[in-house]
């Protein structure tokens, strides 16, 4: 196909519409470009070729290739709004049409044999200041964290972005750390994240554009983090009885001593495991215990500390209460017979009547049957008792080979225990 749908002469001149536009929200200017019609029947449009230095010398090819010359095809129209373009800087237009077998026409020419120049303006000068920001409010409140949204500013060229400050103090006189002139970006919220819980903290914003131009500070909004949750137990301790006492009657005094970092509501003592009495909400915490209704034995006390977030420590088994008890068990070994020719040691055993109670001490007594006198140490010549101290506790032996048994004579031997509590085998 022969390119006779673009000659040169038929093309028309490329001319200016408007010189230069600089829009009032854009950043780079514009300049609009028109044309002459081409009006062969199989025009399918034109194609706009731009660069910063002259295109005159230069063929359709080649600017077609060399990428500092900008291509923009656009369609049949005959004039077209050439944006993106840097401010205050000269640019050389040229101008070709192709058909659908595009095929492309060399470049036009002006009445003057020139390619078209323009330079754009250099923009206006910005030194208006974005509206101050409006209608800040608290939408989220934790022990750590608030979050601020407000109302976008408006700016007679664009907003593009806030600062935000935050301060413990109504006069910001001091800042949250991170949050002095802080630059948000362009949002309408923020979350103000490493705060201290039961805080109250004072938050205000400024807009400003892409000039630098700064809007004054908002009005400072206030609010206070959420009070954090109690989750320290408290302490508490039994003062009486003692540990391992050994208690009777009918009013023994159990008491306790409790602290928490709030507040201790209540202390409820316990007996085995259940409620003794009800839950005493002042201190000193104290309760009369009856110990008449509770069996002899070994008994387990415990205090139960209450908070007003419901956190409780239980002080149990902290030792065995002892009611009416006896000493330990004795019993004897050696000699095991009713009779025997000779006896050189006397030994036994000794057994506590609980774990609460040891064994402290064993002793015997020799009496001789005939006269009823006892063995004092060296020879049978008392009237009344006389116990004499063994060696060890749960097993003991006594060193009878110095005691003067006479042959034919029958003797009588006896062992007795006591305990730490001072009980004695009965």
């Amino acid at each position: 196909m022969n390119l006779r749908l673009v000659r040169r002469s038929r093309l028309g001149a490329l001319v200016l519409a408007a010189a230069c536009a600089w829009p009032a929200a854009a950043s780079a200017a514009a300049v609009t470009v028109a044309w002459d019609a081409n009006t062969e029947s199989d025009l399918s449009g034109y194609r706009i070729y731009r660069a910063t230095s002259s295109l005159l010398a230069v063929s359709t090819a080649n600017a077609a290739a060399d990428s500092y010359v900008t291509k923009t095809t656009v369609g049949v129209a005959t004039t077209s709004l050439v944006s993106g373009l840097a401010a205050a800087t000269t640019y050389y237009f040229r101008l070709t049409a192709f058909n659908a077998s595009a095929l492309e026409s060399a470049f036009n020419v002006n009445g003057s044999g020139q390619d078209v120049e323009v330079s754009t303006l250099t923009p206006p000068v910005d030194v208006s200041s974005p509206a101050i920001p409006s209608n800040l409010a608290w939408t989220a409140v934790s022990t750590t964290t608030l979050t601020l949204s407000w109302t976008a500013s408006t700016d007679n060229v664009g907003v593009a972005g806030y600062r935000l400050d935050v301060s413990p103090a109504a006069g910001f006189g001091s800042f949250v750390t991170g949050y002095s002139n802080r630059d948000l970006g362009n949002v309408t919220s923020v979350v103000i994240s490493g705060l201290t819980a039961s805080t109250t903290y004072y938050a205000r914003l400024r807009a400003y554009d892409a000039t630098g131009n700064t809007s004054a500070n908002s009005t400072a909004v206030s609010t206070r983090t959420s009070t954090a949750a109690d989750t320290t137990l408290p302490t508490v301790s039994i003062t009486a009885p003692t540990a391992g006492a050994t208690v009777s009657g009918t009013a023994t005094t159990v008491s306790a001593t409790a602290a928490d970092n709030v507040g201790v509501v209540g202390v409820q003592f316990r007996l085995d495991g259940a409620n003794l009495g009800s839950e005493d909400t002042s201190s000193p915490y104290s309760i009369s215990w009856n110990t008449t209704l509770t069996a002899n034995g070994s008994h387990t006390l415990s205090a139960v500390a209450r908070d007003a977030a419901g956190n409780t420590r239980t002080l149990s088994d902290v030792f065995r209460i002892l009611k009416n008890t006896v000493g330990p068990a004795v019993s004897i070994t050696s000699p095991a017979g009713a009779y025997v020719s000779t006896a050189t040691a006397l030994s036994g055993s000794a057994a506590p009547m609980n774990e609460a109670s040891a064994v402290v001490s064993n002793q015997v007594a020799i009496q001789e049957l005939t006269g009823g006198l006892y063995y004092d140490g060296t020879a049978f010549n008392s009237a009344a008792e006389i116990w004499l101290g063994a060696q060890g506790l749960n097993t003991w032996s006594y060193n009878a080979s110095t005691v003067p048994f006479a042959a034919g004579t029958q003797y009588k031997v006896m062992a007795r225990s006591r305990d730490v509590n001072a009980f004695v085998t009965p």
